[in-house]
């Protein structure tokens, strides 16, 4: 049970908002038995289910589709305002909206933005930029430079991926954030090699590579990065917003890829870890998570039969189509598929791969994908893992919060108003306050 405000009497001096992007009820839920599952007793909670506190909505205000795209929502989230799929930090008038973010800098508040995709993609974008289309990349990269807030930076760390839209032949913002003070990291190494309070970390050109398949060495976890982010922003007064997303979730449900999305939300649950962790020894940090809306349409059970086994997601090493890519890279393809699919395959299951992969007329990228898609195949059969859709779907999201303030995002809410709530926070006032 998330702790109430009579135990936090008073407002937050910090704010952690973290987004797992894409997860829905079900992908906690079935996060909970890949941790968990123990036939016949209770299971243990993830690290969610303490926290839990209610649910928000998540569609928008598009004239076009009821359900959401992940720029309207983390605008709503960011600003407290809805408005149409695909518009970053504008109403639906295409009027500029102020986020929780810039509110806090603002104050005073020191910021960050930590991710697992571009820094400049959908989600980061809707808290400190202000676009009509979330796919320009390269203005809202411009705009976390040039777009200052009182002459001063509006983002002091930034870590996540995305070195071809800071990095151009047009402009080098790299260069340009180092020529203001900031270091810039591209390693894990470097990052941990840095103290500068401010910090631009591009581990990759588009987004990280995923969880199960990083290279541990070379690119930080999203917990380490969340780690490094609170150490450099704990240094003033006023205190510090971050916001957190656990990014790509969102891109395994849309290849509906169960093993890499139980990866990813499990390096976002190492991170809400850290940011717990920091919250209840600190005292004065709010921590809140919730997604921005629910990808893929996962079911738990498939094809009539009553039960979803997780132990065959566990016994896979890498996503599938990194395994795809490892076949492609060796002579001895069946020690890949035998070191990464740690349970036994059927005469069928092996014939189907080894025929994909003697076909000699598929081009590198038709083999890649044609043994993605069987591999998926097979641990979601094995599993009784079923889909409705490789797009996003409409219902509810769970919302967790830990730290004074967690009272306010209680029950069920729209999006938008814990934006609302959050800019409220954020500027250092209550939202008992007769004005709000």
């Amino acid at each position: 049970m998330v702790a109430s405000n009579e135990q936090f009497p008073h407002q937050p001096k910090n704010i952690i908002f973290m987004v797992s992007d894409g997860m829905s009820v079900s992908l906690a839920s079935a996060y909970r038995e890949y941790l968990h599952q123990d036939v016949g007793h209770f299971r243990k909670p993830s690290i969610f289910n303490q926290y839990l506190v209610g649910q928000q909505s998540t569609y928008s205000f598009d004239p076009w589709a009821t359900i959401t795209d992940s720029a309207a929502s983390s605008t709503a989230m960011a600003t407290g305002v809805k408005t149409m799929n695909g518009v970053i930090g504008l109403d639906k008038q295409l009027s500029r909206v102020d986020s929780a973010l810039e509110i806090a800098k603002l104050n005073n508040k020191k910021t960050g933005i930590v991710v697992t995709a571009e820094i400049s993609h959908a989600t980061p974008a809707g808290f400190a930029a202000h676009v009509e289309s979330r796919l320009d990349y390269f203005d809202i990269a411009d705009q976390y430079l040039d777009d200052t807030i009182e002459g001063k930076q509006k983002i002091d760390v930034m870590l996540g991926g995305g070195r071809k839209h800071f990095i151009r032949p047009d402009r080098n913002l790299a260069q340009e954030f180092e020529n203001l003070g900031y270091d810039i990291v591209h390693t894990k190494h470097e990052l941990f090699n840095s103290h500068n309070p401010q910090v631009l970390g591009l581990f990759s050109e588009f987004g990280v590579p995923m969880a199960i398949d990083r290279w541990s060495n070379v690119t930080p976890s999203l917990g380490e990065m969340v780690h490094s982010a609170i150490r450099r922003l704990d240094t003033g007064d006023e205190g510090f917003f971050l916001m957190v997303e656990g990014s790509q979730i969102d891109w395994a449900a849309h290849h509906k890829d169960v093993v890499g999305i139980m990866s990813e939300i499990d390096d976002f649950a190492g991170a809400f870890q850290v940011a717990i962790d920091f919250a209840k020894q600190d005292g004065d940090t709010l921590v809140i998570a919730t997604s921005d809306h629910a990808t893929g349409g996962m079911t738990m059970g498939a094809n009539n039969i009553d039960s979803w086994l997780p132990d065959y997601i566990r016994k896979v090493k890498a996503t599938p189509q990194h395994i795809a890519e490892l076949t492609q890279e060796t002579n001895d393809w069946v020690e890949v598929i035998r070191r990464n699919i740690q349970f036994e395959l059927s005469s069928t299951e092996k014939n189907q791969l080894r025929s994909i992969y003697h076909t000699y007329v598929y081009t590198y990228e038709e083999k890649v994908s044609r043994l993605t898609q069987a591999i998926r195949d097979i641990v979601d059969r094995r599993s009784n893992t079923g889909w409705t859709t490789g797009n996003h779907t409409g219902e509810d999201v769970n919302v967790y919060a830990y730290g004074p303030g967690s009272d306010y995002f209680r029950g069920w809410h729209e999006n938008a108003e814990n934006g609302q709530l959050l800019k409220i926070l954020a500027a250092g006032l209550s939202p008992d306050d007769d004005n709000y």
